[in-house]
């Protein structure tokens, strides 16, 4: 049994192996210089079936555990953003009952106007590289059509169309 089987696969076989240990094993066995009874074997690959079958279950209850956490903690979030908000408008963020919550006062950065003008250019550039505009910008836009082509008092040649057509060259095979 090697290590790289799954552990469905892995217990599977080992199951097998306590069954047939038991129907067609009646006398000791010396595996790798260590003599072992019938008994001992099954009760060897029982323990490692039961130990298997235990972190299954284990895993399950984790899962489940884990999902409730999960469902509590989006549930307390929602609640615990309202109790801020409700602690802040009733006793302000720079109180100690606010602070008592647990609660931090929300910081705010400030940026420098040359950072800020900086960043203003460099938008405006983007959005020029990127022929991007804004949705009144796309309305000022208006395509002007071509006037009317009148088929009628177009001259043609019609003499000339054939004439184009019969000069087609055509290229000569290449042999080797």
């Amino acid at each position: 049994m090697g290590l790289n089987k799954n552990k469905t696969t892995r217990q599977n076989s080992n199951r097998k192996i306590v069954g047939a240990i038991k129907k067609h094993l009646s006398g000791s066995v010396t595996l790798a210089g260590v003599k072992y009874t019938p008994a001992k074997l099954a009760q060897m690959f029982q323990q490692g079936i039961e130990v298997g079958d235990a972190t299954d279950a284990a895993n399950k209850v984790w899962r489940v555990a884990v999902a409730k956490e999960r469902a509590m903690t989006q549930e307390l979030s929602g609640v615990q953003t309202s109790l801020r908000n409700h602690v802040s408008a009733l006793y302000g963020e720079a109180s100690t009952e606010f602070a008592a919550f647990g609660f931090a006062p929300k910081v705010v950065t400030k940026v420098a106007v040359a950072k800020k003008a900086a960043a203003v250019k460099k938008s405006e550039a983007t959005r020029a590289a990127r022929h991007t505009m804004g949705k009144r910008q796309k309305e000022e836009i208006t395509g002007e059509t071509s006037p009317a082509v009148d088929a009628s008092t177009t001259p043609t040649a019609p003499e000339q169309a054939p004439a184009a057509a019969s000069q087609t060259v055509v290229a000569p095979a290449k042999t080797s």
